[in-house]
């Protein structure tokens, strides 16, 4: 369907999958004439590396080649290769390299990331939707929507047939041969919840801050339930009096710690609303991995890294009580007739031990960081894991930011090994949807002691 788009930045597989750019129908795309194609700097690195190589890939890259040549050497740095209906031209990205340090949510070792960057930097100077990625591939398409770079797909029409060989019998062979060495072969997969959709959808509440008159009603309130105490309800004349508290401490109750408790009180009202932002997330949700080969992955290291808009939380109902617990107000100050005694001297408390170094369990998998902090890149390792077993992450996912009425991003799992022969990675989309909601309530339940109507 024909869109607003007037450039596209086009990835290697376009150059390598695709009939010859001066034969496709890019009014398809497209409704705007002239159509410019720019090749990322990345893209050619690509090209240049492919080709030395055999068959089709390599006659495709060195014909491409050829093109970037002859765009290099003309005045204007720009080749036409459609004259009209509508007209196409062609152009290399500008230089220089765009630098990691100006794009901290990428993976600076992916080409597609590195493609997708300077996409974004090009789209910056243009209106949006009108500068588009064009690809064939899943991957880059999952990320540029993570990152907010517009992207477009090959349509199927486009690509070339599957090249036959003369050698298919050998090939038949060769393949039979691999699914033997496979039953030995170190194979690991990785599953996320709806991964048939490739995409995880969520409502989370956006919480409007509570208003300066609601504010003060609370703080009004919860004088009635905490009352400063002083001579008139008695506590001066009976407590004070028999335990012996000096007029010093009276005065520090009266003019220090009562009025900065209802000050600390008053600024966690004030602030609720991003508290409850910051420890909210999803219901908690597995990603599995699963050792398919025939034989164990041995040094296991397992990452998950959130990317975009999108945090990681730790899962389970302990880390979410944890959390929940974090918002609940200050007790009231009280007086201790006696500051020179140890509280732990009123009552029997039994010396705590701290837990003895265990041995890890060379099958089980191990968080090598500390997951309760980082909310970017979770990192696990297991000695041995076994063949035809699984193991479940458990993880739970948060908006980095609660801007404007949705935002998206992805989660994205990697396994290495020493006997993998290369990094397995499964990405998976994840979008969330906002949903205005009253904090009023919540602080009703917090001066109730509860947290979320939980006592």
């Amino acid at each position: 369907m024909a869109t607003a788009v007037e450039t596209f930045f086009l990835d290697t597989n376009v150059f390598l999958h695709c009939v010859w750019l001066n034969e496709l129908p890019w009014k398809d795309l497209t409704a705007h004439d002239p159509v410019r194609l720019i090749v990322a700097l990345n893209v050619v690195e690509e090209i240049d590396k492919r080709k030395t190589e055999a068959g089709r890939q390599g006659d495709r890259a060195r014909k491409t080649s050829q093109l970037f040549n002859q765009i290099r050497n003309t005045p204007e740095g720009r080749v036409i290769v459609r004259a009209t209906d509508p007209k196409t031209t062609i152009e290399i990205a500008p230089m220089p390299f765009p630098k990691s340090t100006d794009f901290p949510g990428f993976d600076w070792s992916r080409a597609d990331d590195r493609i997708i960057a300077e996409a974004k930097r090009f789209g910056s100077n243009f209106a949006p939707g009108t500068v588009s990625l064009l690809t064939n591939d899943t991957i880059p398409l999952i990320l540029a929507e993570a990152h907010g770079v517009h992207s477009t797909q090959v349509p199927a029409s486009w690509l070339l047939p599957i090249e036959s060989d003369p050698k298919d019998k050998q090939i038949s062979a060769l393949k039979a041969e691999v699914a033997e060495l496979k039953k030995s072969h170190v194979s690991v997969e990785i599953q996320f919840p709806n991964s048939v959709d490739r995409a995880l959808t969520f409502e989370a509440p956006k919480y409007r801050a509570l208003s300066s008159d609601q504010i003060d009603s609370l703080m009004e309130y919860i004088k009635t339930l905490h009352p400063k105490l002083n001579a008139s309800n008695g506590f001066y004349d009976l407590q004070f009096a028999r335990w012996g508290v000096s007029n010093s401490q009276r005065h520090d109750y009266d003019v220090i710690h009562y009025p900065k408790w209802l000050a600390t009180v008053r600024s966690r009202f004030e602030s609720l609303a991003e508290d409850l932002h910051s420890v909210w997330k999803t219901p908690d949700l597995l990603v599995t991995l699963t050792c398919t080969g025939g034989a164990p992955a041995n040094s296991v290291i397992v990452r998950l890294r959130a990317k975009g808009n999108v945090v990681l939380r730790v899962a389970g109902e302990e880390s979410r009580r944890e959390s929940q617990d974090r918002l609940k107000l200050p007790e009231p100050p009280q007086l201790n007739p006696f500051p020179n005694i140890p509280r732990n001297l009123f009552g029997l408390h039994s010396k705590s031990l701290a837990p003895p170094n265990l041995q890890r369990e060379k099958n089980k998998l191990y968080a090598d960081s500390d997951i309760a902090k980082s909310v970017d890149l979770w990192e696990y390792s297991c000695e041995e894991f076994r063949h035809h077993n699984s193991i479940e992450v458990p993880f739970g996912l948060a908006p980095k930011d609660y801007s404007g009425a949705n935002t998206k991003g992805a989660v994205e799992c990697e396994v290495q090994g020493a006997n993998i022969r290369e990094p397995v990675v499964e990405l998976i989309a994840v979008s969330f949807t906002f949903v205005e909601t009253d904090t009023l309530p919540i602080a009703e339940d917090l001066l109730g002691g509860r947290i979320f109507g939980r006592d």
